[in-house]
Protein backbone atom coordinates (compact mmCIF):
# COMPACT_ATOMS: atom_id res chain seq x y z
CA UNK A 1 0.00 0.00 0.00
CA UNK A 2 2.70 2.48 1.00
CA UNK A 3 4.66 1.86 -2.20
CA UNK A 4 1.55 2.25 -4.35
CA UNK A 5 0.84 5.64 -2.72
CA UNK A 6 4.45 6.76 -3.22
CA UNK A 7 4.51 5.69 -6.86
CA UNK A 8 1.08 7.12 -7.70
CA UNK A 9 1.28 10.54 -6.07
CA UNK A 10 5.07 10.84 -6.34
CA UNK A 11 4.90 9.99 -10.04
CA UNK A 12 2.17 12.55 -10.62
CA UNK A 13 4.21 15.13 -8.70
CA UNK A 14 7.34 14.38 -10.76
CA UNK A 15 5.39 14.68 -14.02
CA UNK A 16 3.81 17.98 -12.95
CA UNK A 17 7.19 19.27 -11.84
CA UNK A 18 8.57 18.56 -15.29
CA UNK A 19 5.58 20.23 -16.97
CA UNK A 20 6.02 23.28 -14.74
CA UNK A 21 9.67 23.49 -15.73
CA UNK A 22 8.73 23.30 -19.43
CA UNK A 23 6.24 26.14 -18.99
CA UNK A 24 8.86 28.16 -17.15
CA UNK A 25 11.38 27.69 -19.97
CA UNK A 26 8.77 28.69 -22.54
CA UNK A 27 7.88 31.90 -20.67
CA UNK A 28 11.53 32.73 -20.00
CA UNK A 29 12.36 32.28 -23.69
CA UNK A 30 9.66 34.76 -24.64
CA UNK A 31 10.93 37.24 -22.07
CA UNK A 32 14.45 36.96 -23.47
CA UNK A 33 13.80 37.18 -27.22
CA UNK A 34 10.51 39.01 -27.78
CA UNK A 35 10.21 42.75 -28.32
CA UNK A 36 8.89 44.94 -25.49
CA UNK A 37 6.77 48.02 -25.22
CA UNK A 38 4.32 49.72 -22.85
CA UNK A 39 0.56 49.08 -22.83
CA UNK A 40 -2.45 50.53 -21.06
CA UNK A 41 -4.84 48.13 -19.27
CA UNK A 42 -8.58 48.30 -19.94
CA UNK A 43 -10.75 45.95 -17.88
CA UNK A 44 -13.45 43.94 -19.59
CA UNK A 45 -16.36 41.89 -18.28
CA UNK A 46 -15.54 39.30 -15.63
CA UNK A 47 -11.83 38.77 -15.07
CA UNK A 48 -10.75 39.80 -18.56
CA UNK A 49 -8.67 42.79 -19.63
CA UNK A 50 -7.42 44.36 -22.85
CA UNK A 51 -3.90 45.64 -23.51
CA UNK A 52 -3.62 48.60 -25.87
CA UNK A 53 -0.18 49.36 -27.25
CA UNK A 54 1.74 50.22 -30.43
CA UNK A 55 3.85 47.63 -32.23
CA UNK A 56 5.35 47.56 -35.72
CA UNK A 57 4.08 51.11 -36.27
CA UNK A 58 0.40 50.26 -35.70
CA UNK A 59 -1.99 50.29 -32.71
CA UNK A 60 -2.54 46.83 -31.31
CA UNK A 61 -4.88 45.24 -28.81
CA UNK A 62 -4.32 41.97 -26.98
CA UNK A 63 -6.46 40.24 -24.40
CA UNK A 64 -5.77 38.42 -21.15
CA UNK A 65 -7.32 37.36 -17.87
CA UNK A 66 -6.80 38.18 -14.21
CA UNK A 67 -8.15 34.78 -13.25
CA UNK A 68 -5.80 32.99 -10.81
CA UNK A 69 -3.27 35.83 -11.12
CA UNK A 70 -1.47 36.59 -7.87
CA UNK A 71 -1.29 40.30 -8.77
CA UNK A 72 -4.35 41.30 -10.87
CA UNK A 73 -4.12 44.25 -13.25
CA UNK A 74 -6.29 47.32 -12.70
CA UNK A 75 -8.04 49.80 -15.00
CA UNK A 76 -5.71 52.36 -16.57
CA UNK A 77 -2.54 50.68 -15.32
CA UNK A 78 0.53 51.03 -17.53
CA UNK A 79 2.38 47.74 -17.86
CA UNK A 80 5.23 46.37 -19.92
CA UNK A 81 4.20 43.88 -22.59
CA UNK A 82 6.19 41.70 -24.97
CA UNK A 83 5.32 40.52 -28.47
CA UNK A 84 6.88 38.55 -31.29
CA UNK A 85 7.64 40.20 -34.62
CA UNK A 86 5.67 37.65 -36.68
CA UNK A 87 2.56 38.24 -34.53
CA UNK A 88 2.82 41.68 -32.88
CA UNK A 89 -0.86 41.58 -31.95
CA UNK A 90 -0.31 38.67 -29.51
CA UNK A 91 1.12 40.72 -26.66
CA UNK A 92 1.68 39.29 -23.18
CA UNK A 93 2.30 41.01 -19.85
CA UNK A 94 5.88 40.67 -18.60
CA UNK A 95 4.91 40.92 -14.92
CA UNK A 96 6.00 37.73 -13.16
CA UNK A 97 2.52 37.08 -11.71
CA UNK A 98 1.14 36.73 -15.25
CA UNK A 99 4.21 35.52 -17.12
CA UNK A 100 4.93 32.60 -14.75
CA UNK A 101 1.36 31.99 -13.59
CA UNK A 102 1.05 28.56 -15.23
CA UNK A 103 4.46 27.48 -13.94
CA UNK A 104 3.62 28.53 -10.39
CA UNK A 105 0.25 26.74 -10.42
CA UNK A 106 1.69 23.54 -11.87
CA UNK A 107 4.60 23.62 -9.41
CA UNK A 108 2.10 24.01 -6.56
CA UNK A 109 0.18 20.92 -7.65
CA UNK A 110 3.48 19.08 -8.10
CA UNK A 111 4.46 19.96 -4.52
CA UNK A 112 1.11 18.64 -3.30
CA UNK A 113 1.60 15.39 -5.21
CA UNK A 114 5.12 14.89 -3.85
CA UNK A 115 3.96 15.74 -0.33
CA UNK A 116 1.10 13.23 -0.53
CA UNK A 117 3.38 10.57 -2.00
CA UNK A 118 6.20 10.95 0.51
CA UNK A 119 3.87 11.66 3.43
CA UNK A 120 1.67 8.69 2.56
CA UNK A 121 4.71 6.45 2.27
CA UNK A 122 5.84 7.24 5.81
CA UNK A 123 2.29 7.41 7.22
CA UNK A 124 1.58 3.90 5.99
CA UNK A 125 4.97 2.69 7.18
CA UNK A 126 5.38 -0.57 8.96
CA UNK A 127 7.07 0.57 12.17
CA UNK A 128 5.95 3.25 14.59
CA UNK A 129 7.19 4.62 17.85
CA UNK A 130 5.35 2.79 20.62
CA UNK A 131 2.84 4.93 22.45
CA UNK A 132 0.03 4.34 24.90
CA UNK A 133 -1.53 1.03 23.98
CA UNK A 134 -5.01 1.24 22.50
CA UNK A 135 -7.76 -1.16 23.49
CA UNK A 136 -7.26 -3.11 20.27
CA UNK A 137 -3.51 -3.43 20.83
CA UNK A 138 -3.93 -4.52 24.46
CA UNK A 139 -6.53 -7.12 23.45
CA UNK A 140 -4.30 -8.48 20.72
CA UNK A 141 -1.36 -8.76 23.12
CA UNK A 142 -3.52 -10.62 25.64
CA UNK A 143 -4.71 -13.04 22.98
CA UNK A 144 -1.15 -13.56 21.74
CA UNK A 145 0.13 -14.26 25.26
CA UNK A 146 -2.74 -16.65 25.91
CA UNK A 147 -2.02 -18.44 22.65
CA UNK A 148 1.68 -18.78 23.54
CA UNK A 149 0.84 -20.19 26.99
CA UNK A 150 -1.76 -22.62 25.64
CA UNK A 151 -0.72 -26.18 24.75
CA UNK A 152 0.43 -26.45 21.16
CA UNK A 153 -2.19 -27.90 18.86
CA UNK A 154 -1.27 -31.02 16.91
CA UNK A 155 0.36 -30.12 13.62
CA UNK A 156 -1.71 -31.00 10.59
CA UNK A 157 0.26 -32.79 7.90
CA UNK A 158 -0.66 -31.71 4.39
CA UNK A 159 0.79 -32.53 1.00
CA UNK A 160 2.30 -29.70 -0.96
CA UNK A 161 1.41 -31.13 -4.33
CA UNK A 162 3.10 -29.55 -7.37
CA UNK A 163 6.11 -27.29 -6.71
CA UNK A 164 5.26 -23.67 -5.94
CA UNK A 165 6.55 -20.57 -7.69
CA UNK A 166 5.74 -17.19 -6.13
CA UNK A 167 6.39 -13.62 -7.33
CA UNK A 168 5.72 -10.06 -6.24
CA UNK A 169 2.47 -8.52 -7.55
CA UNK A 170 2.69 -7.41 -11.18
CA UNK A 171 0.78 -4.18 -10.47
CA UNK A 172 3.50 -3.00 -8.11
CA UNK A 173 6.15 -3.54 -10.78
CA UNK A 174 4.14 -1.54 -13.34
CA UNK A 175 3.80 1.39 -10.92
CA UNK A 176 7.54 1.31 -10.25
CA UNK A 177 8.29 1.38 -13.99
CA UNK A 178 5.95 4.33 -14.54
CA UNK A 179 7.47 6.23 -11.62
CA UNK A 180 11.01 5.55 -12.84
CA UNK A 181 10.24 6.72 -16.37
CA UNK A 182 8.59 9.89 -15.08
CA UNK A 183 11.66 10.68 -12.99
CA UNK A 184 13.98 10.15 -15.95
CA UNK A 185 11.75 12.32 -18.14
CA UNK A 186 11.75 15.07 -15.52
CA UNK A 187 15.53 14.79 -15.16
CA UNK A 188 15.98 15.11 -18.92
CA UNK A 189 13.87 18.26 -18.87
CA UNK A 190 16.08 19.77 -16.17
CA UNK A 191 19.30 18.87 -18.01
CA UNK A 192 17.91 20.42 -21.19
CA UNK A 193 17.85 23.82 -19.52
CA UNK A 194 19.38 26.65 -21.57
CA UNK A 195 18.65 29.38 -19.06
CA UNK A 196 21.10 31.55 -17.12
CA UNK A 197 24.01 29.97 -15.28
CA UNK A 198 22.16 30.41 -11.98
CA UNK A 199 19.15 28.47 -13.25
CA UNK A 200 21.41 25.74 -14.64
CA UNK A 201 23.25 25.56 -11.32
CA UNK A 202 19.98 24.44 -9.75
CA UNK A 203 18.44 22.52 -12.66
CA UNK A 204 21.37 20.33 -13.69
CA UNK A 205 22.07 18.72 -10.27
CA UNK A 206 18.32 18.17 -9.84
CA UNK A 207 18.20 16.54 -13.27
CA UNK A 208 21.13 14.24 -12.49
CA UNK A 209 19.56 13.19 -9.17
CA UNK A 210 16.18 12.58 -10.84
CA UNK A 211 17.75 10.42 -13.57
CA UNK A 212 19.78 8.41 -11.04
CA UNK A 213 16.75 7.80 -8.81
CA UNK A 214 14.65 6.94 -11.87
CA UNK A 215 17.28 4.46 -13.07
CA UNK A 216 17.47 2.85 -9.64
CA UNK A 217 13.67 2.61 -9.56
CA UNK A 218 13.63 0.87 -12.95
CA UNK A 219 16.34 -1.55 -11.82
CA UNK A 220 14.42 -2.25 -8.62
CA UNK A 221 11.33 -2.97 -10.73
CA UNK A 222 13.37 -5.34 -12.89
CA UNK A 223 14.84 -7.13 -9.87
CA UNK A 224 11.43 -7.36 -8.21
CA UNK A 225 9.92 -8.86 -11.35
CA UNK A 226 12.74 -11.39 -11.67
CA UNK A 227 12.65 -12.42 -7.99
CA UNK A 228 11.05 -15.85 -7.67
CA UNK A 229 10.42 -18.14 -4.70
CA UNK A 230 10.65 -21.84 -5.63
CA UNK A 231 9.32 -24.30 -3.06
CA UNK A 232 9.01 -28.10 -3.09
CA UNK A 233 9.11 -30.94 -0.59
CA UNK A 234 12.84 -30.39 0.09
CA UNK A 235 12.85 -26.66 0.84
CA UNK A 236 12.48 -23.19 -0.59
CA UNK A 237 14.82 -21.19 -2.81
CA UNK A 238 14.87 -17.43 -3.31
CA UNK A 239 16.31 -16.48 -6.69
CA UNK A 240 16.88 -12.95 -7.97
CA UNK A 241 19.34 -11.24 -10.35
CA UNK A 242 21.59 -10.28 -7.41
CA UNK A 243 21.29 -13.15 -4.93
CA UNK A 244 20.23 -16.73 -4.46
CA UNK A 245 19.37 -18.40 -1.18
CA UNK A 246 18.31 -21.98 -0.53
CA UNK A 247 16.65 -23.07 2.71
CA UNK A 248 16.01 -26.72 3.54
CA UNK A 249 12.93 -27.45 5.62
CA UNK A 250 15.18 -29.20 8.15
CA UNK A 251 16.87 -25.84 8.89
CA UNK A 252 13.62 -24.22 10.05
CA UNK A 253 13.26 -24.16 13.84
CA UNK A 254 10.94 -21.19 14.30
CA UNK A 255 8.03 -19.76 12.31
CA UNK A 256 6.61 -16.35 13.23
CA UNK A 257 3.50 -14.86 11.72
CA UNK A 258 4.28 -11.17 12.16
CA UNK A 259 1.34 -8.80 12.27
CA UNK A 260 2.13 -5.45 10.60
CA UNK A 261 0.30 -2.71 12.48
CA UNK A 262 -0.47 0.79 11.38
CA UNK A 263 -1.31 3.71 13.62
CA UNK A 264 -4.11 6.04 12.60
CA UNK A 265 -6.32 8.65 14.22
CA UNK A 266 -9.90 7.62 14.91
CA UNK A 267 -12.36 10.50 14.50
CA UNK A 268 -15.04 8.46 16.26
CA UNK A 269 -12.96 7.58 19.32
CA UNK A 270 -10.90 10.81 19.18
CA UNK A 271 -7.67 8.97 19.88
CA UNK A 272 -4.90 7.05 18.16
CA UNK A 273 -5.77 3.46 17.25
CA UNK A 274 -4.06 0.67 15.36
CA UNK A 275 -5.21 -1.59 12.58
CA UNK A 276 -3.74 -4.60 10.81
CA UNK A 277 -1.94 -3.60 7.61
CA UNK A 278 -0.81 -7.12 6.68
CA UNK A 279 1.18 -10.17 7.74
CA UNK A 280 4.69 -11.48 7.11
CA UNK A 281 5.86 -15.03 7.76
CA UNK A 282 9.44 -15.23 9.05
CA UNK A 283 11.33 -18.55 9.04
CA UNK A 284 14.35 -18.74 11.37
CA UNK A 285 17.01 -21.32 12.30
CA UNK A 286 17.84 -22.73 15.72
CA UNK A 287 20.49 -20.03 16.20
CA UNK A 288 17.89 -17.31 15.61
CA UNK A 289 19.18 -16.44 12.13
CA UNK A 290 16.44 -15.29 9.78
CA UNK A 291 16.31 -17.68 6.86
CA UNK A 292 13.61 -16.21 4.66
CA UNK A 293 10.54 -13.96 4.70
CA UNK A 294 7.28 -14.53 2.90
CA UNK A 295 5.03 -11.48 2.37
CA UNK A 296 1.30 -12.04 2.17
CA UNK A 297 1.05 -10.23 -1.19
CA UNK A 298 3.03 -12.87 -3.11
CA UNK A 299 1.25 -14.30 -6.11
CA UNK A 300 -0.47 -16.60 -6.98
CA UNK A 301 -2.37 -16.31 -3.70
CA UNK A 302 -3.70 -19.88 -3.88
CA UNK A 303 -0.16 -21.30 -4.16
CA UNK A 304 1.02 -19.09 -1.30
CA UNK A 305 -1.74 -20.36 0.96
CA UNK A 306 -0.97 -23.93 -0.06
CA UNK A 307 2.69 -23.39 0.91
CA UNK A 308 1.82 -21.74 4.25
CA UNK A 309 -0.44 -24.67 5.15
CA UNK A 310 2.31 -27.11 4.24
CA UNK A 311 5.32 -25.61 6.07
CA UNK A 312 4.31 -26.27 9.73
CA UNK A 313 3.56 -29.95 9.14
CA UNK A 314 6.67 -30.44 7.02
CA UNK A 315 9.04 -28.75 9.50
CA UNK A 316 7.30 -29.90 12.69
CA UNK A 317 7.30 -26.29 13.96
CA UNK A 318 4.15 -24.57 15.18
CA UNK A 319 3.45 -21.04 13.94
CA UNK A 320 3.78 -18.31 16.60
CA UNK A 321 1.89 -15.04 16.31
CA UNK A 322 3.69 -11.81 17.00
CA UNK A 323 3.17 -8.12 16.42
CA UNK A 324 5.79 -5.52 15.52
Amino acid sequence: MRYAILLLFGGMGALLLWLGWVKYQEADGKLRYWERTTAVVSLRGGDGFALRYHAAGEPREAYGSNQLALVPLIEGQRVEVMYSNPEPGQGEVTHWAHLYRDSILIAGFAAIGLFLGIGGFFSFGGSHTPGPASAETALYQQLAEAEEDAPAAPLRLTALGPPVQLREPGGLVILMVIFGLLLILAGGGFLNSTESWLARLVAWPAGVVAIIVGGLTLYTAYETRKTVYHADSNGIRLQSPTRTREVAWTQVAKIVRLRIVQKEWSKTLQRSTTRTAGYTWILSSRSGEELIRLQENLEPRADLQRLLDYIPGRTGVAVRNDSE
